[in-house]
């Protein structure tokens, strides 16, 4: 598998692995709505059975209970005509009260409103019992009962349960009791999202047990598609490759320093090795060519004389540019018994006169009592010129 595929699995891994956590937040999030829903609602319906229950402990009490036992459901009207010392008086009833009243009995509302002007509803008592109620139910939660109500005069008496919340962004529940539904009770809920949460955990347990699995399951198929090929045999075969040598003229530069005495130091002089010969660099681009006795300089070429060419060969080659009386003479005379070394100072001075000519001029001095040494003339004072 190339690099490139590689890289495109990691990215398709990485959309799986995103895509999974996406949808599972949505689902969760289906499933969070859902619980806040049933939570209002269970605490709406455990609202309305304080109230009622509340108002049976007051018939009790009252013993009113007996006295319209075999009343009978009828229409509701909006309207209500009470007769009170000051006369007769219409109240209108508010459709959407009607609707929210604990009670949809027209006889069962009037004696509500009886038992409720006789013992007014107790916001604390109220609180603390649907508290109780909610726990069970497992809804852990805040709450507050507002009681407001309404008399036939008009006159409005409200009172509220202490330490209560009066956060209204988790939810409001509202009933009424009546027949005029003149006593507004109002219910206040403050639950954490840890509330909803626990009311039915199981949808949420199940979307984190599918999350684990599904991402466990994108890990090993990756793994699978991204494991390296087994190894297999295939027949293969010896390529024997030939080595061809192709012989090659290759130039060496030696740069080599000499000395001419403990006071002075000899020119530079480049030796240029080369495969059948040899070459020279001298000075200001002139070369000697030992093999076909050549000064080359710049492109111009000028011949030597054999001798002059074994001469110039001999002093380079020897070290410091110095050779011996005796060397000189078995050198370039072979050894001649009648042979002087003052002939040699003739020889070296049309050496150094042709070399002149080439522009690179030489000369040979005494050096001790036994042997010359070769100078270049750019290297000399006019006082050593004698």
């Amino acid at each position: 598998m190339s690099v490139k595929e590689i890289e495109m699995t990691k990215n398709e891994l990485l959309s799986c692995v995103i895509g999974v956590i996406i949808l599972s937040l949505l689902v969760g999030a289906y499933f969070y709505q859902r619980n806040k829903v049933a939570v209002h609602q269970q605490a709406e319906r455990l609202f309305v059975q304080i109230l009622q229950e509340e108002i049976e402990r007051k018939e009790r009490n009252l013993n009113l209970f007996h006295l319209f036992s075999e009343s009978s459901s009828d229409t509701l009207p909006l309207k209500i005509c009470i007769i009170t010392e000051e006369g007769k008086k219409e109240y209108e009833v508010d459709s959407l009260k009607s609707k929210k009243n604990i009670s949809q009995n027209l006889r069962n509302r009037s004696i509500h409103s009886i038992l409720c002007e006789k013992s007014h509803l107790l916001p604390d008592s109220l609180n603390e019992h649907w508290q109780s109620m909610l726990k069970k139910d497992h809804i852990d939660t805040e709450s507050t009962i507002h009681v407001r109500m309404e008399n036939l005069q008009g006159k409005i008496i409200s009172s509220s349960s202490h330490d209560g919340v009066w956060d209204t962004s988790s939810g409001i529940i509202t009933s009424y009791i009546g027949n005029r539904c003149e006593i507004e009770v109002i219910g206040l809920l403050a639950f954490s999202w840890k509330t909803i949460l626990w009311y039915h955990w199981q949808p949420f347990g199940w979307i984190v047990i599918c999350l684990l699995l599904m991402l466990l399951f994108i890990c090993f198929y990756y793994k699978m598609v991204n494991r390296p090929p087994e190894l297999k045999e295939v027949p293969y075969e010896v390529v024997v490759e030939k080595e061809v040598v192709v012989e090659k003229e290759v130039i060496r530069e030696i740069i080599v320093e000499k000395e001419t005495s403990p006071e002075k130091k000899a020119p530079l002089i480049k030796q240029i090795c080369k495969v059948e010969g040899q070459l020279y660099g001298l000075r200001y681009g002139v070369v000697f060519d030992a093999q076909n006795r050549v000064l080359n300089c710049n492109g111009k070429k000028m011949s030597l004389s054999p001798q002059q060419c074994q001469i110039l060969k001999l002093f380079l080659d020897a070290p410091d540019y110095t050779v011996t009386d005796e060397d000189i003479i078995k050198f370039i005379w072979k050894g001649q018994s009648n042979v002087q070394i003052n002939t040699f100072c003739s020889a070296g001075n049309k050496l150094g006169k042709r070399l002149e000519q080439a522009g690179c001029g030489v000369c040979f001095r005494r050096f001790g009592s036994d042997r010359y040494r070769m100078l270049f003339i750019d290297d000399l004072v006019d006082n050593d010129l004698t």
